[in-house]
């Protein structure tokens, strides 16, 4: 299972979340879990969730990630190269998480995987 960074914000302490295996936010400070109708604030301009990735993993399975971010009603998809061919991928939407997020992140675990 992939680690998954979230850009959402715990509504206790502030810090930020990371995607839990159970299909929540659970928060890197305190622990506390929360639901993605839960995270209402986050640390960017996106409601983001971002993983690691090799370049070239993004060009090959750019066509089954580009359709996965479509069908969830993505606003953005893209690809941060942090160094020697790996990096960050990022999806993120406007408006909060979707209610089906816990599908999506399984179905992305499956692309990666």
């Amino acid at each position: 299972m992939l680690k998954i960074s979230t850009s959402g914000v715990c509504r206790k302490c502030k810090r930020a979340t990371l995607w839990y295996k159970d299909g929540k936010f659970v928060c890197t400070e305190c622990g506390r879990k929360y639901t993605s109708k839960e995270i209402v604030q986050t640390m960017s301009d996106l409601f983001e969730i971002t993983t690691g990735i090799t370049k070239q993993e993004f060009v090959e399975k750019s066509k089954l990630l580009k359709n996965l971010t479509d069908r969830f009603n993505a606003d953005f998809l893209g690809y941060e190269p942090c160094g020697k061919g790996v990096g960050l991928l990022d999806i993120g939407w406007e408006g909060g998480y979707p209610v089906r997020l816990n599908m999506m992140v399984q179905e992305l675990n499956e692309i990666l995987d």
